[in-house]
């Protein structure tokens, strides 16, 4: 009896000892993966750290160049630190640095290669390990073009107000930095694909005050924000909705409307500044090569076009029978304008693209006036008028062209449509187009009798401080023959394709309760995505910046 008891004791005693043994390896493997844990959390903040220092840095790159004036110096790192974020055991914090310098593609956007780090620092004592996590990101600026709608006030020219309503459908993104008014009708059904047929089916962003805006519901007479499925699909379709933003977007500069002047005249975009735009010589004419190192270049075009003096200008083209820019001519013709200083006589400028040459009035240069040169050395598309200038009816443009005036203005500028302004290659055909225009002035006219108007490009008016308060300040796209009760001339539709950039809202017709136009135009937009993506060559660009990709690199 006691040996068994004995050997029930060393059985006890045995079972015991490997319980003990589980439980000790029990304990580790727990303290292990706790350990491993609170690593792995470690590790995401340092991740979210090292995407901190990337939104920083662009931030930085943004207020750098707010207004596009670029003063000061260029920011080259960021830092930032987060003291236990989201209730953690760490701090955390992170240095971003713009890798290299910046780089320009053909379409003279701005792109930065930015590395950030983020690190964590556990607590005094801990035992958990510093851990670091590093990301890369290539960052892209926003051009102007990437805005089916852009408007930094909803006061109008006519001191009226002016309704995004039903039959209207803005097929890109849409800012508005005043008080919107939005007239719905989920009943509306004139549009192709509609049923629904919505106003915004990109969303809308605003900086203004979303309580503000003044919704009217055209079936019951409502002044709610659209609830129910039908109302919300005639405003938003099945996209984006409102986003409200803090900061204002603001309009180019003086420093980039110049550009176009100093890249039309100088063929460089180092002469930007009135003092440059007032010595510019040629006379009261239209030149190429006018700067004094473009004249060293003889008969290779170096330059834009310069148009010193008020004109009118009649655009002829041939088209490209692949949409491309391989063949095909582009005609502008230049007469004396009805504006101040008028240019003297007719100059008759012709860009073949098949030959890849441009001819002024019988002389021959090697090179196309057209896009976006990369070297200086083979002519651009600027076209920079120092005057008024009033663009003929049924005018067509084969190439890639900015054409502006001084925006700011500095004589009361502006520029003049008789009519419709088309490309010469559809580019919603089949084959495509790449044809691009765009128009800059601070207040561009619609001067029409016609039923119908078709206008291709994007519309740029208004300049960064402007005043947008009341109905004598400028920067807008309207119809001239409206006033603020009434519009004469050309009644019926405006098919616009492309992007309207204003500084305030310009009247171009009245409708009916149902949307139908009683005088004037009901614009219908349509949004040119290449805009955003190959902007017209020196069409100005915002102060954002979009991130084009981000990678995770680990720890360095």
């Amino acid at each position: 009896m006691k040996r068994q008891r004995g050997v029930a004791l060393i059985l006890v005693l045995m079972l015991t000892a490997v319980f003990l043994i589980l439980m000790g390896s029990l304990i580790d493997v727990l303290a292990i993966e706790s350990q491993d844990a609170i690593e792995s959390a470690n590790a995401d903040s340092a991740l979210t750290a090292a995407y901190s220092g990337v939104d920083l840095m662009v931030l930085s790159i943004e207020e750098f160049y707010q207004n596009g004036i670029q003063n000061g110096n260029f920011p080259t790192e960021a830092f930032c630190g987060f003291n236990q974020p989201g209730g953690g055991t760490v701090t955390t914090s992170c240095h971003a640095s713009v890798n290299g310098k910046r780089w320009q593609t053909a379409s003279g956007l701005n792109y930065y290669l930015i590395d950030s780090t983020g690190d964590t620092q556990p607590e005094l004592g801990s035992t958990n390990e510093e851990i670091t996590r590093s990301v890369r990101a290539l960052v892209r600026q926003v051009p102007f073009g990437a805005y089916a709608m852009f408007t930094e006030s909803e006061i109008s020219n006519s001191d009226s107000h002016i309704w995004y309503s039903s039959g209207q459908s803005y097929g890109g993104p849409v800012y508005s930095g005043g008080n919107m008014h939005i007239r719905y009708d989920s009943a509306y059904s004139g549009c192709a694909n509609g049923p629904p047929c919505p106003i915004f089916p990109f969303g809308f962003s605003t900086s203004g005050d979303p309580n503000r805006i003044q919704w009217f519901d055209v079936n019951d007479n409502n002044t709610s924000p659209p609830t129910s499925s039908a109302e919300l699909a005639a405003v938003y379709g099945s996209g984006s909705h409102l986003n409200a933003v803090q900061n204002a977007i603001p309009l180019p500069g003086l420093a980039q409307n110049l550009a176009v002047f100093s890249e039309a005249y100088y063929g460089d975009d180092t002469h930007g500044d009135l003092t440059d735009l007032n010595d510019a010589g040629c006379g009261r004419t239209v030149c190429v090569n006018g700067g004094p190192q473009a004249q060293a270049c003889g008969q290779t075009l170096c330059t834009g076009i310069f148009i010193n003096g008020s004109a009118d200008v009649t655009s002829t083209a041939v088209p490209s029978a692949s949409g491309d820019l391989s063949s095909g001519t582009e005609t502008w013709t230049f007469t004396p304008g009805s504006g101040p200083n008028p240019i003297v006589g007719t100059v008759v400028i012709t860009v073949d693209f098949g030959a890849g040459t441009t001819t002024v009035n019988g002389t021959v240069y090697r090179g196309v006036a057209s896009g976006e040169s990369s070297d200086g050395g083979s002519g651009n598309g600027a076209i920079f008028v120092n005057g008024d200038l009033t663009v003929a009816d049924g005018s067509q443009v084969h190439g890639q062209y900015t054409v502006a005036v001084p925006d700011p203005p500095q004589n009361n500028e502006s520029m003049t449509l008789d009519g419709s302004l088309t490309y010469a290659n559809d580019p919603q055909s089949a084959n495509g187009s790449q044809d691009e225009l765009a128009l800059w002035a601070d207040k561009i006219w619609l001067t029409s009798n016609d039923a119908r108007a078709t206008i291709d490009g994007m519309l740029l008016t208004g300049f960064a401080g402007e005043c947008n308060d009341k109905p004598k300040c400028g920067g807008y796209f309207a119809n001239s023959f409206c006033n603020k009760h009434e519009c004469d001339g050309g009644t019926g539709n405006l098919s616009l394709y492309g992007s309207i950039i204003e500084n305030m809202r310009g009247k171009l017709g009245v409708v009916n309760a149902q949307g139908t136009p009683i005088g004037g135009y009901l614009r219908t937009a349509t949004y040119d995505p290449r805009l955003g993506q190959t902007p017209p060559p020196f069409s100005p660009t915002t102060n954002l910046f979009s991130i084009v990709a981000v990678t995770d690199e680990g720890a360095p």
